[in-house]
């Protein structure tokens, strides 16, 4: 893979082979190498009855708490919640993706893990934003959407790949507007718990 200079970004968007929208080619906004991404207010916060989730198990909806923010995001200490970025990104099948926090909020405390985008995703992928300091921090927003937190690198690929994200039986985050996990989905997870979920039916369970 080769990673693509801000300016071929540009083309390509330029082009319409790449799309990210809104998108803002302001000066300072645009990195030599990447591109920075926005927040959207559509929060997610999981409210499991009990501090213990096995991977696998489907979660209920009354396990999933979906809230529209409008002005203000509150992270507590310690606080982890997904949000969407604001941007929508629609990848071509030889270009792939990385969305990293910027370093002015990782000084901060504020930090999330590096998210992968294969080529064909499209959607506001999610991120897991997580407050690792011992204060509350609030990340305002202005018409739904909040100052610059992450960016995004692009990279593009040496040869075009067998298929895109989106053509197979285990890709369920296409058109993603930052949707809880799906991991029960996995074909690997079904085929560990249908063994364990026919021996609960024989035991009445």
């Amino acid at each position: 893979m080769t990673l693509l200079p801000t300016i071929e970004v540009y083309k390509l968007v330029k082009q319409g082979e790449l799309i990210i929208e809104p998108f803002d080619s302001r000066e300072e906004r645009t990195p030599p190498a990447t591109v920075d991404l926005t927040l959207g207010g559509k929060i997610l916060r999981y409210n499991f009855p009990e501090e213990t989730y096995i991977l696998g198990e489907e979660i209920p909806e009354e396990y999933q708490v979906y809230k529209e923010i409008k002005d203000v995001i509150e992270f507590k200490p310690k606080e982890s919640i997904i949000i969407s970025i604001y941007e929508k990104l629609v990848l071509p099948s030889y270009i792939a993706g990385i969305i990293l926090p910027r370093s002015s909020i990782t000084r901060l405390g504020l930090s999330f893990q590096a998210t992968y985008i294969n080529p064909g995703y499209q959607g506001n992928c999610p991120i897991l934003l997580t407050n690792q300091s011992e204060f509350t921090i609030k990340i305002p927003l202005k018409n739904g959407r909040s100052p610059r937190i992450a960016q995004i690198l692009f990279l593009s690929l040496t040869k075009e790949p067998h298929r895109i994200y989106g053509e197979g039986l285990d890709e369920k985050y296409q058109d993603d507007k930052g949707y809880h996990s799906k991991i029960y989905q996995d074909i690997d997870i079904h085929e560990i718990f249908q063994p364990l979920l026919e021996i609960g039916r024989k035991h009445g369970l």
